[in-house]
């Protein structure tokens, strides 16, 4: 389902040549390409003063309209954010960032994202923690899901993890 939507807005002409404003009011009416790339203003700071709950809002609206550029961005943003809470992509709940992006990059992974397998069978391996202890059956599953899709470095790592019987 997504790749044909990944990286559909990322290889338009210079989008961040569009104006703050421009953005905002395309975002506010509901414009996903606008959101993902004003949600990139939020996350870095640039023109606007840095606002990673808005951030977070303006991605999570892209990816609702069928942006998977912003779902990669938010599973990254919280896989390497420092153990906060937020709520569940479906604001039921609060839980660890961790949790989350492992919720986010399946989403990615299942729908035949090579990178979001690779990393799934990366996290499973040595699990990163706040309740997400490692899974080496999963982990392998996730591997050789990202073989059958032509990752070398998959097959790499499969092959040294049956070897070595990990």
């Amino acid at each position: 389902m997504f790749s044909k939507l990944f990286n559909v807005f990322t290889n338009r002409k210079e989008p961040h040549k569009r104006s703050i404003d421009s953005l905002f009011e395309a975002a506010k009416k509901g414009d996903p390409e606008s959101q993902y790339l004003l949600s990139l203003k939020y996350l870095y700071g640039d023109e606007i003063e840095k606002d990673e709950g808005a951030f977070e809002r303006w991605a999570l609206s892209a990816y609702e309209q069928g942006c998977a550029d912003a779902l990669y961005k938010l599973a990254h943003y919280h896989r390497n954010s420092e153990g906060s809470m937020r709520a569940d992509l479906k604001g039921e709940k609060t839980i660890p960032h961790i949790e989350l992006a492992y919720k986010e990059f399946e989403i990615l992974a299942k729908s035949g994202l090579l990178e979001a397998q690779e990393i799934l069978g990366d996290m499973y391996r040595v699990g990163e923690g706040f309740g997400i202890e490692e899974d080496k059956e999963k982990s392998l599953k996730w591997y050789e899901v990202a073989v059958s899709n032509g990752s070398e470095r998959a097959r790499e790592i499969v092959k040294y993890m049956k070897e070595n019987e990990l």
